[in-house]
């Protein structure tokens, strides 16, 4: 007789057990940060998170999401509240990025459902514009605040007796010029000359540079649709009534705009002070 096979439960592999749970300057280590490139990581997540709930906030507020797919573009109407979902999810998985670095010890240095979560947000701002080019559902709904609300936008009235003189020429020109000319200057800086630290100071003053224009074009566009501080612009005025929760909505997100731009200059002042030479020279060797 044939020899009858033995049934019975296959010996499994076993499990690769996890690591020791990492610490904060190993979990740095292991993905190539030096502690001031992992400070400046966690506030570049923290604005992000920030950035996705304030336009959630402002959308909900004027019932329009200001966006920018290679122009401005702003959704109402159902790209709208979808685009609002997409939020929604960004600010969901970068809370769950930031409690996985801040919270107790861990064993994987990569949440291995953080890719569906930022990806579920892509792909909804995809359907969000795709509706849009559609014309799918577009009525302009007032938001929970009304299309002229002006208290979504007390940081830009409370800024505006310091900004509103940016937008003046010869300070608006001169803040484009420098600008542009830090940029330019920056980057024959570092490529031809290979001083990281001063294509650092010179990004910072182009940066803000950068940020006085925004937060001066938000002043002077919160104070010419309101006759605020004795500036009468027939052209924004216009604007800002022909489409106010558009315009209320465009005029919230130059301003934040130019508080990542005023963030981002600090951050590189600080890197000439704080990042280690090693980084230095691997910036150049990249250059």
């Amino acid at each position: 007789m044939a020899r009858q096979r033995r049934r019975g439960r296959k010996h499994l592999a076993p499990r690769k057990k996890s690591g020791p749970p990492l610490q904060d300057e190993d979990f740095a280590a292991l993905i190539g940060l030096n502690p001031f490139q992992w400070t400046v990581q966690q506030l570049a997540l923290v604005l992000a998170c920030a950035s996705v709930v304030l336009h959630a906030f402002i959308t909900l507020c004027y019932g329009v999401a200001p966006v920018f797919v290679g122009a401005p573009v702003s959704l109402v109407g159902l790209p709208a509240l979808v685009w609002l979902v997409a939020d929604g999810f960004w600010a969901w998985a970068l809370v769950c990025t930031l409690r996985r670095r801040w919270g107790p010890p861990r064993d994987l240095p990569v949440d291995p459902r953080s890719a569906w979560r930022y990806g579920s947000g892509f792909c909804l701002a995809a359907v969000s514009v795709g509706l849009a080019v559609a014309g799918a559902w577009q009525p302009m709904w007032r938001g929970l605040a009304g299309a002229g609300a002006s208290w979504p936008l007390w940081p830009v009235q409370v800024a505006l007796p310091v900004c509103l003189p940016l937008a003046q020429e010869p300070l608006a020109g001169t803040a484009i010029a420098v600008a542009f000319g830090a940029l330019v200057v920056s980057v024959v800086v570092l490529k031809w000359l290979g001083l990281a630290r001063l294509f650092l100071l010179l990004v910072a003053v182009s940066l803000a540079a950068f940020a006085a224009w925004v937060w001066g074009e938000a002043c002077v566009r919160f104070a010419g649709a309101r006759g605020l501080a004795g500036v009468a612009l027939p052209a924004i005025q216009a604007e800002a009534l022909a489409a106010p929760a558009d315009f209320n909505a465009w005029v919230w997100a130059l301003w934040w705009i130019g508080v990542l731009l005023w963030l981002a200059a600090a951050s590189a002042v600080a890197g000439i002070f704080h990042l280690p030479r090693v980084a230095l020279e691997a910036m150049r060797q990249r250059a």
